[in-house]
Formats: structure tokens, sequence, C-alpha cells
């Protein structure tokens, strides 16, 4: 199962499209002495410099909701990937969804700890990435894909843990896997209540191989609960039976 992305972490330094070379990027001055602080060796303007601050703190910057730094990271893509290169990080740049983000070389070289903090998703988690990443595969190129909360917790129920038909204890697992989408950026709130806009930075955090492996993943295991919900009914009729 893929793990999800995180944001920089101090002390331990996550995903994609190969970033343009940009050698004609263009050239500005570094911060004047008026902007710098004394000791100041960097060579970045403010703009690049605010830019690497916000793919670092992560989990991606967008074009939709932070349009400045993004277009200073597309023009400065190879300034900042040379500069990101000593740190074994890679930028990767997706101009179709317009989404920045940051992610380990791979492989890193023996003995170099990722810089990221990596949060494994959990099955509910997973459930709704997968069901949320279907549907932007579905949607009109450069049109925003648009989901309603309770239509993917109806369309998640197969793939809820063993609860039974308690809804409230599956509405409730749910809602704690929406709720840790959200704070990633993965889901933003539209005006209308219960309307949510998915980030286009699934579509390339999760490749379509990826997604297509854990999809049968869940299909064989859904077939399996199945299987034994079959068993233990028949069971039950044969002790009826008797």
């Amino acid at each position: 199962m893929p793990d999800f992305f995180g944001s920089f972490d101090d002390h331990d330094l996550t995903s994609g499209t190969d970033v343009a070379d940009n050698t004609g990027e263009h050239d500005r001055p570094a911060l004047d002495g008026t902007d710098s602080v004394p000791g100041d060796l960097g060579d970045f303007t403010l703009e690049q410099r605010l830019a690497v601050r916000g793919l670092l703190r992560g989990p991606f910057i967008s074009g939709a909701q932070d349009k400045d730094k993004y277009l200073e990271i597309v023009r400065s893509a190879g300034t900042l990937s040379a500069f990101l290169d000593n740190l074994l990080v890679k930028l990767v740049i997706d101009e179709v969804g317009e989404i920045a983000y940051l992610r380990d070389w791979d492989p890193l070289p023996e003995g170099a700890p990722s810089l990221f903090r990596r949060r494994p998703l959990t099955h509910m988690q997973t459930a709704v990435v997968l069901n949320l990443r279907k549907k932007l595969a579905h949607a009109v190129s450069g049109e925003r894909t648009i989901v309603d909360a309770n239509h993917i917790f109806e369309e998640t129920l197969p793939y809820q843990p063993d609860t039974g038909t308690d809804r409230a204890k599956q509405r409730t697992t749910f809602d704690s896997a929406w709720s840790v989408l959200t704070d990633h950026g993965v889901l933003k709130r539209t005006p209308t209540p219960g309307r949510w806009e998915v980030s286009p930075v699934l579509a390339s955090i999760f490749s379509a191989e990826e997604i297509a492996a854990v999809h049968h993943s869940y299909t064989e295991r859904l077939e399996q609960m199945m299987d034994v919900e079959t068993t233990t009914v028949e069971e039950s009729m044969e002790n009826d039976d008797e």
C-alpha cells in the first residue's frame, strides 16, 4: 500500500512528472541590503526563498490556492531543482493539475535518511483515496472534480471493517479518514454544504498502476469477506434445518 505524503520533518527531510530544465529562466538579483539579514550568504530572491519554504512545509503548492508561489516554482524550476538536489530531494511539477511538491530521490543512497514524515494510510483512508482517485480519472480534463461526502461514504461502505449494520460507527470511521485527507489538502470544502473539491495532487502521487494494484487488492478482500458471509448464512440455514 502506498504511503501518504507528509510535510517536511526537522529531524529526520515526500511524489510524478519530471521538472522542466528551464535553462532560460529569468535571473533576478538576490535580496538587496534592505531585506537581507546580517551574515546572509544566500543568493535566492525573496520569492524563490518563500517558494522553497512552502515546498518544504508541504504537502504541496497548488496553483489554484497559491498562484504566486506556484508560478515562481515554475519560473525557477531549474534553480530550485539544483538546490534541492543537494538535499537528495526531487522537485515534481504537474503543470496540468498546477501542483508542485517534493519527494525523496528514488532510490536514496545507502545510509541517507528520508527527510519527510511518511504516514501509512489506514484501511479506510485507502478506500476513500481509491474512490477519489477514480473520480479524478473520470473527470473531464481541466474541470474541477467535486464530490458529495455522503455519496463517497455510501460507496465505501463495502470496504468498511466488520462493524455489522452499525451505521453510526461506520460513519465515525469514514469521517475520521475524511478529516485526515482534508487536513492534508486532498479535499477542499466548497460553499455548498457536503460538497468537496478533490485536489488533482492525487493523480500525481498515486499513479494509475498503483491505483490498479490497490483496487485489485481491495476487490480480493471484498470477495473474501462476501465468501465468509455466504458461508456463515449457509451454516446458519443448515443449523435451522436441524
